[in-house]
């Protein structure tokens, strides 16, 4: 594919792109698999201007932009308030993270209640699209937009660090672990 490294598509937010609108949402309808990075501020994917900035394409209810399927929704603000270092384990492989064991692997992430799996699979930068962290850190979008700057908050961890409600800008390409309705 054309413009693409190690199968991805990268366009940088742009005025041509914008082709007189205030946001790319018709592009990204229109062209789904491609990783749209803005590294100036607000960062966001959808526009360039904090006055069209869009905080209701993902809500607390389900939205026809949310990306789950039907039946269940991205996660909103509260999803996350239970969890602490002391109330989830950071898995290596498969096994209990211990300061000796660290090691940066696919298979790494965070169980929740026995019954959810996070995985630790990094983020996309906003300026390159490439995948940074993984193996190490797991960043999960929800539904819940904070002030301005496009961010949105994240449930964030890493093997000694975990953060339910950490702002983190719209172009980073976090992934969504989706709960039910």
């Amino acid at each position: 594919m054309e413009g693409s490294k190690n199968g991805l598509q990268l366009i940088t937010f742009s005025e041509d792109m914008m082709s007189g609108y205030t946001n790319t949402l018709s592009y990204t309808v229109k062209y789904p698999l491609i990783f749209i990075g803005n590294p100036n501020q607000p960062r966001d994917w959808y526009t360039d201007n904090e006055i069209y900035q869009n905080n209701t394409l993902w809500a607390d209810t389900k939205t026809k932009y949310d990306p789950c399927p039907k039946g269940w929704k991205v996660p909103q603000d509260g999803t996350w308030n239970d969890i602490s270092s002391t109330t989830l384990t950071f898995y290596i492989q498969g096994a209990p993270f211990s300061n000796t064991s660290f090691q940066y692997h696919l298979t790494n992430g965070l169980l929740y209640k026995q019954v959810t799996w996070y995985p630790a699979c990094g983020y996309r930068t906003a300026n390159s699209g490439n995948l940074t962290f993984p193996g190490n850190s797991g960043n999960h979008y929800s539904s819940t937009a904070k002030g301005v700057n496009a961010t949105l908050l994240n449930l964030v961890f890493q093997p000694e660090t975990i953060r339910p409600n950490y702002n983190n800008s719209r172009t980073y390409a976090n992934p969504v672990r989706c709960i039910q309705e």
